[in-house]
């Protein structure tokens, strides 16, 4: 299960950044997604998920039924009389045919194909949600370093113009960072989406360091990994200037506020004079290491407001088609054909308007009451495991997968913020990435958690199955309340010997003295 998971969401990052449908390398994605769609299914069923699990799993269910209703075929008494079908009708006469029977969709086959392209996301969610902790850790760990290699391969393809090679979309920004993405706007969400993950491990580990005694904080392992992971988060903010995306620079200012908010919560844990401190000395690092060039370069983009860039002009033309096919939508995927239909002549622009760039709109328009109550189902499933989230209040024992958890409850709010004005979500990278939040947000099943993933860790080192030594009560908050196990008996000691058992550090739960009853009663004896 982990391991196909794990195959499936680099497939996605790798092979997912465009944003048309039906071309080889989604046909491949799809074509895996299937068969590891069907096994994690088969185990979300067999382990019992909670019950908001069970809600989650009817929302996929949904997910997928909005599109099959729309495709299923109506005799002409019915569709003719569907809103926004006037001008199908008109046409056919025109043609001199008899009507046929035709679905609710406008266009069948962009249907067929937005509905395979829900495959590999609604895949990925069942797969984490099957996940342990351990597990869950890892894939957040080896998508920060897939964002690492993206953040390469842009710098890469600034550095070699519009004719680098490095680009592998024919149509995309020349001139701008991209990475594995077409387009410059999506590369910057995956950024500020992988820095709210990044920002998770930052604060668990500074946290899992202030909590150890002043002597053992200057250790070699701990201070690599606390260089490795600001070293993380300055390339990804760094990366924005040179994608130069307005949305992407504003949310991952947000992400990083969130980063701060992600320290505050953990209360009588964390100094937070000492965070500050670490994340004034991170800003100035990253003031450093912009060039001149680079903010210039940013600071271009913001000459151009979004009214000047067509998107309120695509808004409207938008909001005009929904209304005229209301209540039951044109279609998903349907976009392209209806919005021709309606655009104004003094809107008309000299690009190809193949979004509405408001995802919020366009799934108006396109599903109509459908997916207005899709959205409205997932904004309470999301808001009430989110609440529960930031109010839980986390230990020692839980501090990256809470933090995780809080941490994809972020990246969700700025990826719905950002849909907006954009639409990153219509790439299989950006779903696979946002599934994979979507999921961190629910505990994994009981049968999920093997021995070594027992429960919650807080330090980096632990991802990879390294426990530190700690009990299972800090591992796993839920073994608190079960009853301690008994002292090991103590075999007789000659006499001279006592003062041996009297240093020995007896755990708390045996009672409020370190040193056992027996030989505290013949102490007393002697005394």
């Amino acid at each position: 299960m982990y391991y196909s998971g794990l195959l499936l969401i680099l497939l996605a990052l790798i092979l997912g950044g465009g944003t048309q449908s039906g071309f080889l390398p989604d046909v491949i994605l799809q074509t895996v997604a299937i068969p590891v769609l069907i096994l994690a299914l088969w185990h979300a069923l067999r382990k019992s998920p909670g019950p908001h699990a069970k809600w989650a799993l009817i929302f996929c269910f949904a997910l997928f039924l909005v599109p099959i209703l729309q495709l299923i075929p109506l005799p002409p008494s019915l569709w003719t009389m569907l809103p926004g079908h006037a001008e199908i009708v008109a046409v056919i006469k025109l043609t001199g045919q008899s009507l046929p029977w035709l679905p609710l969709s406008v266009s069948p086959q962009a249907t067929w194909l937005s509905m395979a392209s829900l495959l590999p996301p609604v895949a990925v969610f069942l797969v984490t949600l099957n996940l342990g902790y351990h597990a869950r850790r890892q894939i957040s760990l080896l998508a920060i370093s897939f964002g690492l290699a993206s953040v390469f391969i842009g710098l890469l393809q600034v550095a070699q113009g519009p004719s680098s090679s490095l680009r592998f979309y024919e149509i995309t920004n020349p001139s701008e960072a991209v990475g594995f993405f077409a387009n410059r706007n999506h590369y910057a969400a995956m950024l500020y989406s992988l820095l709210a993950l990044a920002l998770a491990w930052t604060v668990s580990e500074i946290s899992a360091l202030f909590a150890r005694p002043a002597g053992q904080r200057h250790d070699m392992a701990s201070t690599l990994k606390l260089a490795l992971l600001f070293v993380t988060v300055i390339l990804f903010v760094s990366a924005q200037i040179f994608a130069r995306s307005r949305a992407g620079i504003g949310l991952t200012i947000i992400a990083l506020f969130g980063g701060y908010i992600l320290s505050l919560s953990y209360t009588k844990r964390l100094v937070n004079r000492k965070i500050v401190k670490l994340a004034l000395g991170a800003t100035i690092l990253i003031v450093i290491f912009l060039s001149q060039s680079a903010l210039y370069r940013m600071m271009a983009r913001f000459d151009t407001g979004l009214i000047g860039d067509g998107r309120s002009a695509f808004a409207a033309s938008t909001i005009v088609a929904a209304r005229e096919f209301m209540p039951f939508g044109s279609g998903v995927g349907t976009f392209v054909p209806v919005y021709a239909m309606f655009e104004k002549t003094e809107h008309l622009l000299s690009v190809y308007v193949n979004r509405a760039h408001n995802d919020w709109l366009e799934i108006w328009l396109e599903t109509g009451v459908f997916g207005l109550l899709l959205l409205a189902m997932f904004m309470v499933i999301f808001g009430a495991r989110a609440l529960q989230l930031w109010r839980r209040q986390g230990d020692r024992g839980e501090a990256v997968d809470l933090t995780l958890a809080r941490a994809a409850s972020l990246l969700i709010v700025l990826v719905m913020i950002h849909s907006l004005a954009d639409y990153p979500l219509r790439t299989a990278a950006m779903m696979a990435i946002f599934a994979f939040a979507c999921a961190l947000l629910f505990e994994p099943p009981a049968k999920a958690v093997a021995a070594k993933d027992v429960g919650l860790s807080g330090s980096l080192s632990e991802a990879f199955g390294v426990t530190g030594g700690r009990d299972a009560a800090q591992i796993n908050p839920a073994l608190k309340g079960t009853p301690p196990p008994p002292p090991p008996s103590i075999p007789p000691q000659p006499p001279g010997q006592a003062q041996w058992v009297e240093n020995l550090q007896w755990p708390a739960e045996w009672g409020g003295s370190k040193k056992p009853p027996s030989t505290t009663k013949a102490r007393k004896g002697k005394e």
